[in-house]
């Protein structure tokens, strides 16, 4: 059931208590006026009989007559009673037919001696009457009594102008009532409703709206203090919001993940780097941590242990965690207790660094000194083993000859570990870097590069089949790029099957600001697990046999440099039936031709 406005509340309780206020004082009145009434009735009934008793005959013989000519011509009835009770006379009945009227109690007092008035139930006629009886004296002595009565009905009907008057006066006066009843609850809800559909907007989030028409001096107080009050909101709301807005642009712009949850382990924040740690374990990007459990929402138990030793205990507190999906993460998580308002330990804040990629890094510096020191110790070893050999006086001049060979060999070997890592070097200096701004021709970079490689085709009995679908310039020095060409080219060589086919094909990338470069050969092809590690320094598919064709390990990782130093990339893949296929992108010069140009 809908319950009413307060305006109508209003109405319907001061317009009642109104109302039922008039209604009372009106019933009250008419109350004493009805016994007002009687009163006087009663006491004008009793003279009446006081008077006409000592006019009354002494006599039983006039008795009846007296009756009828006092009743005459009015509807007030006379009785004589004699002193046993016996009815001398009436004016309304045969006294002859009516009963001994001894027992009457207006009659007893009478003939006792004393007037009396009264109203009771007629055991004669069975209607109401009002009663006065006198006493009839004779010489001082109680000869008969005397009795008038009066029907009731003839009594009220004296009353009736005055209660219709007092029940139209009570009426006008209950109309008056509920109109000011009517207007006071309009005083009274129109500033209410005012504030009332002011707090409904402010709880809506509309802290613009006021409370406005409040004329009233106490309502237009209140109104004045509350929307200063939603003013002073306002103004905290927006310094609130501006400051999350900050937090979310600082917290989203971090490179560290941070979680921030309650007493209970709930997440209360969880910036985007951290859900794009967690994304593959906790449900992907679309589902919304906040409010989840620490566990569901990272899908780590050693997070939820940091976690709540950290909030139990109060002390900062740090542990590695590895989190395994599309790519295995290794994060330092670094706990701090998270006050609650009263002070207490109320949850725990974590900060989340990736060290993957530095632990990748701390893993190639390793293998780079591993390599290099493995890479120099084998000839210098050599140098040195066939360097004594030499000295022995009794060495025949072919033995000679054949370690001198070796010596210079393998120090040759030695000279181009050294050359690759200065080249190495000079690309990762920051002049190197700015010489991407310069314009080479690819196409004529790679015809001098299949120049290059002729003799090493020729000793591989190899063929080289260049297609150049245009001839673009690109954002990077010629001799850069030739020296990264002949690199891949020379790898192709050496590692495909003696007598096979290297290809070499130029042509548009997918993105119309590069150039394609790529290099196919027939060698036996790099396993998936090498693919990611390829370009490493040192790193190689097969040692061994990379040894045997006396390269340093550096190759690629010179080309990888050469094509980030002029703002490309270069991979490597598999090659659909055998080999391998190396990718080199670089970006086009400015204003340099397209294909459809």
């Amino acid at each position: 059931m809908r319950r009413l406005k307060l305006s109508a509340r209003l109405f319907m309780a001061m317009a009642g208590l109104s109302i039922l206020s008039v209604v009372l004082m009106a019933a009250a009145g008419m109350a004493v006026m009805r016994r007002l009434n009687a009163d006087v009735g009663l006491f004008t009934l009793e003279q009446s009989a006081r008077a006409l008793a000592d006019l009354a005959p002494r006599s039983q013989s006039g008795a009846q007559e007296f009756c009828d000519l006092v009743s005459r011509g009015s509807s007030i009835r006379v009785t004589l009673v004699a002193p046993d009770g016996t009815v001398l006379g009436d004016s309304h009945s045969d006294p002859a037919g009516m009963e001994n009227h001894a027992a009457r109690p207006e009659l007893a007092s009478a003939l006792a001696g004393t007037p009396l008035s009264l109203s009771r139930r007629s055991d004669t006629l069975g209607l109401d009457m009002a009663y006065a009886a006198a006493p009839v004296t004779e010489n001082g002595r109680v000869g008969s009594a005397l009795r008038l009565a009066l029907a009731s009905p003839e009594l009220s009907s004296r009353q009736r102008p005055f209660l219709v008057a007092s029940a139209v006066l009570a009426t006008i006066l209950a109309a008056g009532a509920a109109i000011s009843a009517a207007r006071l609850g309009a005083s009274f809800s129109r500033p209410a409703l005012a504030l009332m559909r002011a707090a409904e907007a402010w709880s809506a989030g509309q802290l613009t709206e006021r409370a406005r028409g409040v004329q009233d001096p106490d309502f237009g107080a209140l109104a004045a203090t509350m929307n200063d009050m939603a003013g002073q909101l306002a103004s905290r709301m927006a310094d609130v919001e501006a400051r999350k807005t900050q937090l979310d642009a600082i917290l989203g712009s971090l490179d560290e993940g941070v979680i921030a949850v309650d007493g209970s382990l709930n997440v209360v924040l969880m910036n985007p780097r951290a859900r794009d740690m967690f994304a593959t374990v906790a449900g992907g990007p679309g589902v919304t941590p906040i409010g989840r459990h620490i566990l569901e929402a990272t899908g780590k138990r050693d997070v939820e242990r940091l976690a709540g030793d950290c909030a139990a205990s109060g002390k900062a507190l740090s542990a590695e965690i590895t989190v395994y999906g599309e790519r295995t993460a290794i994060l330092l998580a670094r706990a701090a207790p998270l006050s609650s308002l009263s002070g207490r330990a109320g949850g725990a804040v974590i900060a989340l660094t990736d060290l993957s990629e530095y632990r990748r890094l701390e893993r190639v510096r390793a293998d780079f000194v591993a390599n290099v020191s493995h890479e120099l110790r084998t000839p210098i070893t050599l140098i040195k083993g066939f360097s004594e050999a030499l000295a022995d006086r009794d060495l025949d001049p072919g033995q000679r000859e054949r370690f001198t060979s070796i010596i210079g060999r393998h120090a040759d070997r030695m000279g181009s570990i050294i050359d690759d890592l200065l080249t190495l070097a000079r690309l990762e200096n920051d002049d190197q870097r700015q010489a991407a701004d310069l314009r080479g021709d690819l196409a004529a970079a790679a015809r001098h590069a299949v120049e290059s490689v002729d003799l090493a085709r020729q000793a591989r009995r190899a063929t080289i089949r260049m297609r150049a679908e245009w001839e673009p310039e690109v954002a990077a020095p010629a001799g850069l790029v030739e020296q990264a060409i002949i690199n891949l080219l020379d790898n192709a060589i050496k590692y495909g099957p003696e007598g096979g086919t290297v290809e070499l094909d130029l042509a548009p990338d997918t993105d119309p600001g590069y150039a394609r470069l790529s290099v196919k050969d027939q060698g036996p092809g790099i396993p998936a697990a090498d693919l990611p590690r390829i370009f490493e320094r040192f790193y190689r598919v097969d040692k061994a046999r990379s040894r045997e064709q006396g390269g340093t390990g550096l190759g690629l990782a010179i080309v990888r440099h050469i094509a980030l130093a002029s703002g490309g990339s270069v991979e490597a893949a598999a090659r659909p039936g055998g080999g391998s296929v190396f990718t080199l992108r670089l970006p086009l010069a400015p204003g340099a031709a397209t294909p459809q140009g």
